[in-house]
């Protein structure tokens, strides 16, 4: 039996875990496409990806961008992860708060091997050599279940979000955006915690299962792990288009009465406070793709309804040509981050935001995705995440969320406490509740 005989009737979301130990680099992205039929000009790939590589990662650190930026081969695949600090790096903004997770500017591979999976019929994309088949089948046969039943163990919550030195931060920010320093602002909190051994497959099982969010990735770069149910893409690109696709507006589902659900729905796309705070940020989007693509930009979708599985999300999309020779430094030094994680005026959001946030962002509101051979690529934003670092054995879960003059600091404080929610749940079993 050949590795594709052997994976075919499984779904890559069963085989999970099956190899996760055995590479030191691994990426899964499944992108829960049929939960979404609205999908907007820029779609959903029907299809999970998978890549493994049997080398360490390649980092570079904060101090060595954007200087190190690697150039890519665009025939081959290449995986990789921006955090949110390399976004300041490239404004001119040295992080204020301390790397604790030690979370690189990028870090990436290039994979041994790269399969895709669509309705549990499977495929070979790129083997770096014909054992690599061999070499995984070998594996996946001598392979058995995890021995560990829970998420992980010996977990500790060192620091939660307190409502009191939010409340403070939030204040601060509303003299700001009175003042006219910033119009929107997406300020965000984290939970910190240690733990003495985790499973991740187990951990992200738990997160899609609750979420089937339409970019979930499962990353593995050495230690560094991120365990993710983002909704939200960042950018994509079809060797033809560039897309950005920002979100804001979120509204909470009630699946036990759907007159409660359509609701919910209802007052989120006809909310004046959810549009405003998407259109800021489509505004300020707009203007980064200007620079990076010239002329052609355009709206192509306002407020686009999105039904997921435990929320309604509000997201719009901005597509131009793509230019016929860019460099992903002229790319990021327009794009990112991410707009929809920093708020309007970017520059002036990013150094509120460094002088008031108490931890180090890392990975989340940074971008994780793929290059394909030819060039297409697909980025998600880092949000809905676990990030944690195995021989640290340290974790971090974060939410933000966007504060204008309509918001209230009682309300977003329940909201980002609403989106840790089901990352919490996926690391405790039934019996556990996290404890400040």
């Amino acid at each position: 039996m050949n590795l594709i005989d052997f994976l075919n009737g499984h779904s890559a979301f069963d085989m999970i875990g099956h190899w996760l130990e055995e590479f030191p680099c691994y990426f899964l992205r499944l992108p829960f496409a049929e939960r979404n039929n609205a999908q907007g000009p820029a779609g959903f790939d029907s299809e999970a990806i998978i890549a493994l590589s049997l080398s360490p990662p390649d980092r570079i650190e904060l101090h060595d961008f954007p200087s190190n930026i690697p150039d890519l081969n665009p025939n081959q695949w290449w995986f990789s992860s921006f955090s949110y600090e390399a976004g300041l790096s490239l404004n001119g903004i040295l992080p204020r708060n301390n790397n604790d997770l030690q979370q690189p500017a990028i870090t990436s591979f290039y994979p041994d091997l790269v399969l895709s999976e669509n309705n549990k019929e499977w495929k070979i994309l790129f083997s770096s050599s014909d054992e690599m088949p061999i070499y995984l089948l070998n594996i996946l046969n001598a392979a058995k279940l995890s021995q560990h039943s829970e998420p992980l163990s010996g977990l500790k919550i060192s620091i939660m979000p307190e409502f009191n030195r939010y409340k403070s931060a939030f204040s601060e920010i509303q003299n700001h955006l009175k003042r006219g320093d910033v119009y929107e602002l997406n300020y965000c909190v984290a939970a910190q915690g240690e733990f003495s051994s985790l499973n991740p497959a187990l951990i992200f099982k738990k997160l899609v299962s609750k979420t089937f969010a339409p970019f979930s990735t499962l990353a593995k770069y050495g230690p560094l792990l991120l365990i993710s149910a983002s909704p939200e893409r960042f950018i994509k690109s079809n060797g033809k288009e560039i897309f950005l696709q920002p979100m804001k507006g979120t509204a909470k589902r009630c699946l036990d009465d759907p007159s409660v659900d359509a609701e919910a729905l209802s007052n989120l796309i006809n909310s004046e406070k959810e549009r405003a705070e998407n259109v800021m940020i489509v505004d300020l989007s707009r203007n980064d793709l200007t620079k990076f693509a010239g002329r052609g930009v355009v709206v192509s979708e306002l407020f686009g309804p999105r039904t997921l599985q435990n929320v309604f999300q509000l997201v719009s999309t901005i597509q131009a040509p793509l230019p016929a020779s860019f460099s992903w430094l002229d790319l990021l030094g327009c794009l990112f981050p991410p707009g929809s994680m920093t708020g309007a005026p970017k520059i002036s959001a990013m150094q509120i935001i460094n002088r008031l946030e108490s931890f180090y962002r890392g990975l989340f509101s940074g971008m994780t995705g793929f290059i394909r051979p030819g060039g297409d690529f697909d980025f998600c934003v880092v949000i809905r995440s676990v990030i944690a670092n195995s021989e640290l054995k340290k974790l971090i879960l974060p939410a933000g969320s966007a504060i204008t003059l309509m918001s209230s600091d009682e309300l977003e404080f329940k909201e980002c406490l609403f989106k840790m929610d089901s990352m919490i749940h996926a690391l405790c079993t039934n019996e556990e509740r996290l404890r400040a």
